[in-house]
């Protein structure tokens, strides 16, 4: 399973849950983060 895939399952719940485009974009970027120290 690559990041791609683990971020996708981990972000459509909690997109389904909080219509907040600041907390997703937030998630985005601190998944972007691990990935580069990957």
């Amino acid at each position: 399973m690559d990041i791609g895939t683990q971020t996708s399952l981990i972000i459509r719940p909690f997109d389904l849950e909080n219509d907040n485009l600041e907390e997703l974009t937030i998630v985005l970027s601190s998944y972007k983060q691990l990935a580069d120290l990957v």
